[in-house]
């Protein structure tokens, strides 16, 4: 399912990889009639809320992880040279710990 933010050109490349039936965008049914009528559930790491009601609609969640653009990949390197991290938010604690817990 795309959001408003999904780029045309990422919703194509996604109907390319995966089926035109498996990805929904434009006009379609609300957010909780997909999540209850879904097998299984497949959220991007980016957004704490769509994970979150994922896991609580109680149906097999596959976390896919984001991978640092390069001003993320530079903010990294720039916290390994100064030797401690800058104070932004990291999801990969969350990921982590959902995955700790057998969430996803």
């Amino acid at each position: 399912m795309t959001s408003p933010r999904t780029s045309p050109r990422l919703a194509a490349a996604a109907r390319s990889e995966l089926g035109s039936l498996a990805v929904l965008d434009g006009d379609f049914p609300r957010y909780n009639a997909l999540l209850s009528a879904a097998d299984e559930i497949h959220v991007t790491g980016d957004s704490v809320s769509m994970l979150s009601e994922a896991v609580k609609a109680g149906k097999p969640v596959g976390l896919i992880p984001l991978e640092p653009n390069p001003i993320g990949q530079l903010i990294r390197l720039v916290e390994a040279l100064r030797g401690r991290k800058f104070r932004i938010r990291d999801l990969t604690k969350f990921w982590n710990d959902l995955a700790a817990h057998g969430l996803v």
